[in-house]
């Protein structure tokens, strides 16, 4: 939960400022090229290089992360037998990655990949909401 912290509060705040602070967020650039324009204003000698850096990390350790999240989620639903086949398909992602247009990893990323990982969420709620109910009625009355 730290890294999440780190990355969410911490990481995007100091990037949203540099952006504003730099005034760079006029120039009609986005993403990463638009955070690369900023360090690159802000620090001439090095900024682009800190950004391309910090990116190839944060994207090596996302794909690292996610791999190993899915191919434990995936041994535990379905069985040690797809553990190989997961790690093949993850392998097989990544020059789909570099080659394929930025926008449609997004597009992908956002819509179907993540509906993948809440559906078994949220039909595991549905599922475990009356033991939910029953222990929280156990609870605020202090006796079953």
């Amino acid at each position: 939960m730290l890294g999440t912290f780190i990355d969410t509060i911490i990481v995007c705040t100091v990037t949203g400022m540099a952006i504003l602070s730099t005034g760079v967020w006029h120039s009609g650039t986005s993403g990463a090229a638009l955070t690369s324009l900023v360090f690159d204003t802000a620090l001439p000698a090095y900024g682009g290089h800190i950004v391309g850096i910090a990116l190839a990390l944060f994207a090596f350790t996302t794909f690292l992360g996610w791999s190993v999240y899915g191919e434990r989620c995936a041994g535990f639903l379905f069985g040690a037998r797809c553990v190989t086949p997961d790690r093949v398909l993850w392998l097989c992602a990544i020059p789909v990655g570099a080659m394929v247009e930025l926008d449609f990893i997004w597009l992908v990323a956002d819509t179907p990949l993540n509906a993948l990982m809440a559906l078994p969420n949220l039909i595991a709620l549905a599922l475990l909401s009356p033991v939910v109910f029953a222990l929280t009625r156990v609870h605020l009355n202090g006796s079953k």
